[in-house]
């Protein structure tokens, strides 16, 4: 009889028929323990193999972020010796100049591109 093997390499449901044919036998109450244990080995052997490759996938991807990271600082290191190198002097501050007003009143403006418009009755200026 089958239910009697103990070998854990059977697939898992060649072991569940195991256990099915042992409860249906009323003479021996405790004869479904030996392919159940069996199933629990199986099962614990599937799990370990799972495990092993999830923490292979694990630590491919530990290996991958590391990469992007030590690539993303290597580009902020170059971008900010960039900087420096073409930054003024630290003497020197920043200075903004403002924007020239517009002293011509027949030069366009600027946010609209058109000609300002001027009122007949306003008298011109001397």
């Amino acid at each position: 009889m089958s239910m009697f093997d103990a070998d854990p390499t059977k697939t898992s449901q060649q072991i569940l028929n195991d256990v099915r044919e042992a409860t249906h036998q009323s003479h021996m109450p405790g004869l479904p323990l030996l392919p159940f244990a069996t199933l629990l080995v199986r099962l614990s052997h599937e799990a370990s193999a799972t495990a092993d490759k999830n923490l292979l996938i694990q630590k491919r991807m530990i290996v991958i972020t590391l990469i992007v990271l030590a690539i993303s600082v290597a580009q902020l290191a170059l971008a900010f010796l960039q900087f420096q190198t073409s930054a003024p002097n630290n003497s020197q501050s920043i200075v903004l100049t403002p924007k020239p007003v517009q002293a011509d009143a027949n030069q366009k403006d600027v946010i609209t591109n058109k000609k300002p418009i001027e009122p007949d009755h306003v008298p011109a200026a001397k």
